[in-house]
Order: C-alpha cells, then structure tokens, then sequence
C-alpha cells in the first residue's frame, strides 16, 4: 500500500491496527517511530458546499456540510526530524 493510499484511508476514518501502526510513521522515510501526543482539538472548520470558503461554525442554512476539518493540538518528541 502507498503512502497516497494510506493517507486516503486516514481521510475516510478508516482506524485499526494498520491505523494506528500508521500513525506512528506516517511521513518518515525511514519507518523511525515517533512518539506523538495528540492532545485536543483547538478548531473546528466546515464547508458547506465545494467553494473555497470555509466557516468556524456551520450555517443555519446547511443540513449536511460537505466537508468537516478538525484542527488537533500535537505534541511532538523533543529531539527529531519533523
């Protein structure tokens, strides 16, 4: 599987094993795991249709956005390669 692959199965929420083995190395050449601490959630973004703009909130008139972003607080290791 490709790393292209992979991210497109983050996207759609696909978890599991091979998600959270994923996760570990996700971006690095070398398969060198680093040690993240995913914290919380600081930002929520919504698009409502397939414009560019994007809102903080979702529009009264919206029943179902189009694409929902969620901006996560990471931690990462204090010494390696970003």
């Amino acid at each position: 599987m490709s790393l292209s692959d992979a991210i497109a199965l983050k996207r759609k929420g696909c978890y599991g094993t091979f998600y959270g083995e994923l996760l570990q190395t996700l971006g690095r050449l070398d398969g060198v795991k680093q040690d993240w601490l995913v914290e919380d959630i600081i930002g929520n973004w919504w698009r409502p249709n397939f414009e560019p703009p994007q809102y903080p909130y979702i529009p009264p008139h919206i029943t179902k956005p189009k694409e929902h972003k969620r901006l996560f607080l990471v931690q990462l290791q204090e010494k390696g390669i970003v």
